[in-house]
């Protein structure tokens, strides 16, 4: 079995404290400098009026399958994070979720789930919870886990927006997201809502656009993880983060010959060269910091020598609600507390509805 990058085995162990049982990885190459491309935040069948979804009805989950419903699904359990995160766009509450949560306004606005779930893919565990769906993120539970779950109820599969796991359909960047939303706001006869939620997400675009710097575009942001000393980890610069910075030309993400997809690690003089002009030093706990680094390229960096270096939010998980979050962390800190972009706060105390960037628009 491959080792995951240290980025995504942290991510994991976040992600299991918010309710989240699947794993990301990555699968692409990259070049020396801020990629040329990025993909396209397309419309999508919630643009324009939307009434509620009527049914039966049939949609393609996140893993490419096909799914006809009969009627509208009332207790959704969460194997996931991302469908936590869009549940609470929905003003929905989950009726089952992964043990170990920690409540706030970010995943838990209307309340706490009725059942937590301590073996994500027990089966009997399932059943005792009445889930008349469970919902996960496409690739990352086996096929055995997979039929015992559908013993008990469908299992419905988010976007996967890195290849390693879903190598068949691949939803783009921000794109998967909204498509995310999309889905659940179906699944639940909640369109309404989910239209409501990505129609907010591009009104926080819009508005980070107006207050962004002239050169916004031009900045080139090292987006790392915690490590130990003398080791570099770069987060996909196809992620949903990097493609929003390109997409709503707010900056761009650093690429590096080299880049290692299965382990996001990259040589550390190769990333001394690219001698990037802001790290975004993603970290999990409020114990680490970039200031723990002591490494030799690490003290011959830029951005370290002249303080363009910050402890960073998750980029790589797990919808609409925690990109807003770091995409407003990244403008505080890059932009300045002086473009109008206030620090977002910790994450689960984060609040989408009431970000002040919203009323820049």
């Amino acid at each position: 079995m491959k080792r995951l990058p240290t980025l995504l085995a942290l991510t994991l162990t976040a992600m299991a404290l918010v309710g989240c049982g699947g794993e990301q990885g990555a699968r692409q190459t990259g070049s020396s400098s801020a990629g040329d491309t990025a993909s396209p935040v397309t419309e999508g069948p919630w643009s324009g009026e939307v009434t509620e979804p009527e049914y039966p009805l049939t949609i393609t989950d996140g893993g490419g399958h096909e799914i006809t419903i009969d009627a509208p699904f009332t207790k959704v359990g969460c194997l996931y994070s991302g469908c936590e995160e869009a549940m609470a766009d929905l003003g929905l509450l989950p009726n089952a979720i992964l043990s170990g949560e920690t409540p706030g306004a970010f995943l838990r606005p209307v309340g706490t789930a009725p059942f937590e779930i301590k073996d994500e893919v027990s089966a009997e565990e399932w059943a005792k919870s009445g889930s008349d769906v469970i919902v996960d993120l496409a690739g990352p539970i086996g096929e055995d886990d997979k039929r015992a779950l559908k013993s008990v109820a469908p299992v419905v599969f988010m976007n996967a927006p890195y290849q390693v796991w879903n190598p068949d359909r691949v939803v783009p960047g921000v794109q998967a997201w909204k498509e995310d939303l999309w889905m659940m706001g179906q699944l639940t006869g909640n369109t309404v809502a989910a239209k409501a939620a990505i129609d907010r997400f591009d009104q926080f675009m819009a508005g980070l656009q107006k207050l962004a710097p002239p050169d916004a575009a031009d900045t080139v942001v090292a987006n790392l993880s915690v490590e130990a000393d003398g080791v570099y980890s770069l987060t996909d610069p196809d992620s949903p983060f990097c493609d929003a910075l390109k997409s709503y030309e707010l900056g761009q993400c650093l690429r590096i010959d080299g880049w290692d997809a299965d382990t996001w690690e990259v040589n550390a003089e190769a990333f001394l060269a690219a001698d990037p002009e802001w790290i975004a030093y993603t970290v999990y706990s409020d114990k680490d910091s970039y200031t723990d680094r002591k490494d030799p390229v690490w003290q011959r960096l830029t951005a370290v020598q002249e303080g363009r270096v910050f402890d960073f939010s998750r980029t790589n998980c797990c919808g609409l609600r925690m990109l807003e979050h770091s995409l407003q962390d990244y403008a505080f800190h890059v932009w300045g507390p002086d473009s109008g972009v206030p620090d977002p706060g910790p994450e689960n105390d984060f609040d989408p509805t009431k970000s002040p960037v919203l009323e820049a628009s």
